[in-house]
């Protein structure tokens, strides 16, 4: 190997060493949880906030509640066998089968300091109320899940602020500091700091300090939190493994082209987020993975000042990005018709449900929106539409979105059934807006006019027509 081949190679294993360690660190907690937890004692710690008490989940501080319909139902068969034999020992059976039923999430992903549900004789009894009080949304339960919502937005907010400015911050308050030394002492500052300085960056102890300390946070969010404050913590945790990525990438980079460190970013993204979304049950992450996914697979979203460019660089990565999609929808509705919903792949499919069938329904539309339209059938050799691609195009669109219509409300994913709705309606206008200025000849005026009437009839028939709304909202993403 050519010595500078050498070099590169190198280099470019250096800069992806923490990081690639830190994505092994996320999987391994994933994997083997209990055994990873176990290797460092419990006085190695770097957040001691709250290190005098366990901080579970919100869940643990609320009434006792069922999550779906399921749980509800085997705490009623259960409460009326109890009934219909009331001793002492059947209570205690009762209480210790209803608190396995009420077992939280976080304490299946094993969270070591989290146990299941303590249940009361009067929980039970008071648990219709309390039913009754969830779904009007005057509960406690509905009041303080609506509150935290709020904090764990100004938390997420935080987190990217203390990521963004950390930074400019240090630089701007060790300014009178430095000046100060160097008046103060300046042959010190000259001959000790500034040299300690550069070793530690050429040495690298700054990067391994970032890397570290990232590390550090990430397995405290998952030692000593439960799954609501943990999912926060683990996200302070890349925030600082961005900041640690980005100076990995100031010392190491060099001679790497832009698109590829996009792609590589992208794709350790996709790596290192996946298991938190699947610890912390987070579709949050989620998200942030299949947008990463999304842009490897060719789909992007540019900002151009005053106007946003959506879609694909090129035809190539718009057939690819389209077929996948068209694949994880298929999927997506095979897993919700076979695959039971107490099964640990339904489980860890959760967080990816909404994102997966929002992306997909999304990418493949507006790439059937791009091709149906009738200026990319025109055969520029003989400058003639070829109508039978149209018509076959503009077929697949509709089989498309009959197909995301139709199993989006029937297997509970609103997300691909309101994107088919939106498409349905852009391809509707994209087809009359061609056939009202190029075939019926109509000014814009018109246009409008028709326009605003549909709006305003569509308007009334959802007014007349709530159920339509409330289903968009009420049925699992």
């Amino acid at each position: 190997m050519h010595p500078s081949s050498f070099m590169l190679v190198f280099r470019f294993c250096r800069w992806w060493f923490y990081a690639i360690m830190y994505a092994a660190i996320a999987w391994t907690i994933l994997i083997a949880p209990n055994q990873t937890v176990d290797l460092l004692p419990t006085e190695w710690r770097l957040l001691w906030f709250h290190s005098d008490v366990d901080v579970p989940s919100m869940s643990h501080h609320l009434p006792p509640l069922p999550d779906s319909r399921s749980q509800a139902f085997k705490l009623g068969l259960l409460w009326a066998q109890h009934m219909a034999n009331a001793t002492i020992e059947s209570s205690a059976n009762l209480l210790a089968q209803a608190a396995s039923v009420l077992t939280p999430k976080d304490a299946k992903i094993g969270l070591s300091q989290i146990s299941n549900v303590s249940l009361t004789e009067s929980d039970l009894q008071l648990m219709l109320q309390r039913l009754i009080n969830e779904e009007s949304r005057v509960s406690l339960t509905y009041r303080v899940a609506s509150m935290f919502s709020f904090i764990n937005f100004i938390w997420l907010l935080s987190i990217i602020g203390i990521t963004v400015s950390i930074g400019p911050s240090l630089w701007v308050i060790l300014r009178p500091i430095r000046h100060l030394l160097e008046t103060l002492a300046k042959r010190l500052l000259e001959h000790v700091l500034i040299p300690l300085a550069v070793r530690c960056h050429e040495w690298g102890l700054f990067e391994l300090l970032l890397w570290g300390v990232s590390v550090m946070i990430l397995i405290d969010s998952y030692r000593f939190y439960g799954i609501d404050a943990g999912l926060y913590v683990s996200l302070t945790s890349v925030g600082v493994g961005c900041l640690g990525l980005a100076y990995s990438a100031l010392r190491h980079s060099k001679g790497q082209a832009k698109g590829d460190r996009n792609i590589l970013y992208n794709l350790y993204a996709v790596l290192t987020l996946l298991p938190l979304a699947l610890i912390f049950h987070s579709q949050l992450i989620a998200f942030a993975v299949v947008t990463s996914l999304y842009y490897l697979l060719g789909f992007s979203v540019v900002c151009g000042g005053l106007c946003w460019f959506i879609g694909f660089e090129k035809e190539e990565t718009m057939a690819r990005a389209a077929s996948c999609s068209a694949l994880i929808l298929t999927l997506l509705v095979v897993v919700r018709l076979n695959v039971d919903s107490d099964s640990i792949y339904n489980e860890a499919l959760e967080p990816f449900r909404a994102p997966l069938s929002i992306y997909g329904s999304i990418v493949l539309d507006i790439a059937l929106l791009i091709i149906s339209h009738p200026s990319t059938s025109v055969d520029l050799r003989r400058h003639k539409v070829d109508l039978r691609r149209i018509l076959w195009l503009n077929a697949l669109m509709i089989a498309a979105l009959m197909f995301q219509l139709f199993f989006g409300t029937a297997v509970g994913l609103p997300g691909m059934h309101n994107t088919a709705c939106v498409f349905g309606i852009l391809w509707v206008t994209m087809h009359y807006s061609r056939f009202h200025f190029e075939v019926l000849h109509l000014n814009a005026w018109v246009f409008i006019l028709i326009a605003s009437m549909a709006t305003w009839r569509s308007a009334l028939w959802l007014h007349a027509n709530p159920d339509f709304v409330v289903k968009c909202f009420t049925h699992g993403a």
